[in-house]
Order: C-alpha cells, then sequence, then structure tokens
C-alpha cells in the first residue's frame, strides 16, 4: 500500500470529521439560541470538548436550563434567578420560561452520521493498513542521521537508526554500467543489498573497518535499481557509506 493512498485516506477522513464538527456546531448554536442559552459558549463546548461528550453535555445540561426574559429590560435569564443579571430587577416568581422555538435537526443527524462514518472508516482504514503487505508500522528512530543523494552518488551516515536506509537509480541503454561503494560500520552489522527483481547481490559491511567494493552492473536489465543498506533493525552504529554509478 502506498504511501500516497495512506495520506489520501487520512485527508479525506480529516475533512469528513472537520465537516461533521462544523455541522454539529451550527445545529448547537441555533438551538441554544433559540432557547435564550449562552450560544456561543455552548458552541465552544461541543466543538472543543471530544468524542461527542460536548454534545451529550449540551444535550443533558444546557437544553435543560430554563430560561425567562426580563420584564424590564427583556434579557433571557435562568428561570431559578429571583434577579436579572443584566438589569437587577426583581422577577416575578409566578413567570415561566420562554419557549423555544423548534429547531430543524438536520444538521445534528447529518453530523451524528459523518463521526459515526468516520469512526467506521478510521477503523477499516486501520484493519486494511494491517493487513497490506509491505507497510511498515515501526515508527522512524534516528540519530545523528545524515544523507544526500544527487545526481550518480548516494551518501549516508548515522549514529543510530533503526530503519536502515534505500536509495535507488535508473539503468539506461548506455549505463551506468559500474557501482562501486566504501562503507564502514563501527559497531554491529551492516549489509549492502543492491536488487533489482529477483536479481540480487550482498555486501557484508560489518566488522568495523573500511570495506570498498564494486559491482558490475550487467547482470541487470535496464529500468530501476534499488540499494538497500539492512542495519539488522539498529543493531549497526555509527555507519558511514557511500556510493556512486557510472
Amino acid at each position: 500500500m502506498s504511501i500516497s493512498f495512506v495520506l489520501a485516506g487520512v485527508v479525506a477522513l480529516m475533512a469528513l470529521a472537520i465537516t461533521s464538527v462544523v455541522l454539529m456546531a451550527v445545529w448547537v448554536y441555533r438551538d441554544a439560541k433559540s432557547r435564550g442559552l449562552e450560544a456561543g459558549v455552548w458552541t465552544l463546548v461541543v466543538v472543543v470538548v471530544p468524542s461527542l461528550m460536548g454534545l451529550l453535555l449540551y444535550l443533558l445540561v444546557g437544553r435543560r436550563e430554563g430560561r425567562r426574559p426580563c420584564p424590564a429590560c427583556g434579557a433571557m435569564t435562568p428561570e431559578a434567578s429571583a434577579f436579572c443579571g443584566r438589569c437587577g430587577a426583581e422577577l416575578p416568581r409566578e413567570e415561566r420560561p420562554v419557549r423555544a422555538r423548534a429547531t430543524g435537526r438536520g444538521p445534528l443527524v447529518a453530523a451524528i452520521a459523518g463521526i459515526v462514518l468516520v469512526m467506521v472508516l478510521g477503523i477499516g482504514f486501520i484493519v486494511a493498513l494491517a493487513a497490506a503487505d509491505g507497510f511498515d508500522w515501526t515508527p522512524s528512530v534516528s540519530t545523528v542521521y545524515v544523507e544526500n543523494s544527487w545526481g550518480d552518488q548516494w551518501s549516508v551516515k548515522w549514529h543510530y537508526t533503526n530503519k536502515g536506509a534505500q536509495d535507488s537509480f535508473t539503468i539506461g541503454a548506455d549505463g551506468p554500467k559500474t557501482l562501486t561503494f566504501t562503507g564502514r560500520c563501527g559497531e554491529g552489522p551492516l549489509t549492502l543489498r543492491v536488487y533489482q527483481g529477483e536479481v540480487e547481490r550482498t555486501f557484508d559491511l560489518s566488522g568495523g573497518g573500511e570495506v570498498q567494493g564494486d559491482l558490475e552492473l550487467a547482470l541487470f536489465q535496464p529500468g530501476k535499481m534499488y540499494l538497500e543498506l539492512d542495519n539488522g533493525g539498529g543493531e549497526g552504529k555509527n555507519v558511514d557509506f557511500h556510493a556512486e554509478w557510472e
């Protein structure tokens, strides 16, 4: 499974999740405003609190908060308040909370459906990645890692890396014809693998000393070639390698 496919899947899921959150925020803002609640505050709570907990908090707490208009200034005030929070006027206890206008639930339904879909697709995406051949889940960890690839040369140095390194070049009708390399591994194993399809040559660069070598490329077909440094998942340390082809 290619990196571009993975990135496209992640971007699609993120776009769907953001759209769902926006729809949910729109519904909460409209509903809270129709009830005389702090629409901006509740919208922020719903957006910031993760995993639909903000929405549940609004539905279970916010919507149950009774409001009534102050007869003096018209400000919406909690039903339990004895005085208006804006003008300080005493509120008659027999006043009943204002009845909220009906708010369409379309955005809310779409938002919840979108979030559920994100969760389902996300789980399916992870399962597909886990089942895909060649997808490496190991996080890359490196210290003092420097790599340069330009023209017909490739060099790489590291103190430690758990991923090794890889590069490629193309053989044309006119060459290159020879691969030369110099490598040193201060500690642990290090193997250079040169391959194209099923044709492969390997060189042991372990031992701590400098190893030089060359490889005639005539045994490979015109096309893309691959160079791979395998350090045993991080056991090969203090590596200094340089290769060029001509």
